[in-house]
């Protein structure tokens, strides 16, 4: 689960545009394949905001942004929690509406166990099957966009919304053809 956090006085847009220069974070472990920092980057970056997103992994996420907080360049962050202890990876349903289907649920209670899982494609599964499908990336973008409207005290409308939408889905693509890692830029 990922809580976003900032401090009690966010500027305003402009007050950031014009204000010092300011540090965010995305805090947890692990941090794999991450598009937040490119995301993040990208709509300060066009917004005009002096604004650097860093990727922190840390097992202790909460220590490390209580250590971070008390930064006079904080900013913001989002803090991953980890709970892969208590997780379960739902790789169906009981009763499964889509031919060929098989539904199981399983118990992961380390990383070890989640990498011997068979990786399935549902979103590949639910298209094929006429569902329209709502991608990880695009929640991400749309997550990421409202962490700043939160951190910069502003309004959709004053943000390079679409701009940063069409860079990040390009850049999404682009490296799901290539395996490429995300870019932090």
């Amino acid at each position: 689960m990922t809580y976003t956090l900032t401090t009690a006085a966010s500027p305003t847009l402009q007050d950031a545009r014009n204000g010092p220069h300011k540090e965010t974070y995305l805090i947890g472990y692990p941090l794999r394949r991450t598009y937040a920092p490119f995301l993040h980057n990208t709509l300060t970056r066009a917004a005009g905001v002096p604004r650097k997103y860093h990727k922190v992994e840390d097992q202790d996420g909460v220590s490390r942004f209580l250590e971070l907080v008390r930064r006079d360049d904080f900013g913001g962050a989002a803090v991953t929690i980890d709970e892969s202890e208590v997780a379960a990876v739902v790789r169906g349903f009981t009763e499964s509406p889509i031919p060929g289907f098989e539904p199981t649920i399983v118990h992961v209670r380390t990383p070890e166990q989640a990498k011997d899982l068979e990786a399935v494609d549902l979103a590949k599964i639910f298209k094929s099957n006429g569902w329209n499908v709502v991608t990880g990336d695009q929640a991400m973008i749309w997550q990421g966009i409202e962490q700043q409207k939160i951190w910069l005290n502003c309004a959709e409308e004053e943000l390079p919304v679409q701009e940063v939408v069409a860079q990040v889905t390009q850049q999404v693509i682009q490296d799901s053809a290539t395996g490429s890692e995300p870019p932090l830029q």
